[in-house]
């Protein structure tokens, strides 16, 4: 099979939407995911693996540990992604739930971390994180919102 190649590229301009800067209290929480095959399977391996004495009965790392809410502050905020500052350091590998009240609507969104910036002198982290999943009411309502404060 051939493809063909083109003979040259444009370089255009880069189309960024621009920030606004807000200051927002929001919470953030690590989403976890775990398939009910997958879950009901370990279940059923550490089970038996205990039953038998191959393993000790140790304590776990609880889902409630993993779902932790953390307060952070949205500093810039766009259609499609926002600049927030945390405490605790985030791992790029989960993806991230993030809530927020805006003109008195509960807005819940589905992130990914897509840049990070490190204050040290107050231990701050700014991470962007890209927009991932978010109901059609709460896009409506941020970018309203965000378009009345242009």
């Amino acid at each position: 099979m051939k493809v063909k190649m083109p003979d040259g590229l444009v370089m255009r301009e880069e189309a960024r939407h621009p920030y606004i800067d807000v200051i927002i209290p929001a919470q953030i929480t690590r989403e976890v995911v775990i398939p009910k095959e997958k879950e009901e399977a370990e279940k059923e391996t550490a089970e038996s693996e205990q039953s038998e004495g191959m393993i000790p009965d140790e304590e776990s790392i609880t889902v409630e540990e993993l779902t932790q809410e953390m307060p952070c502050t949205i500093y810039k905020i766009n259609d499609y992604e926002a600049v927030l500052r945390v405490t605790h350091k985030l791992d790029y590998r989960f993806r991230y739930i993030i809530e927020l009240n805006v003109m008195d609507f509960n807005v819940r969104i589905i992130t990914r971390l897509i840049a990070t910036k490190t204050v040290v002198e107050r231990d701050s982290f700014f991470y962007t994180v890209k927009f991932d999943e978010m109901s059609e009411s709460a896009n409506n309502v941020l970018k309203k919102y965000i378009y009345e404060h242009l």
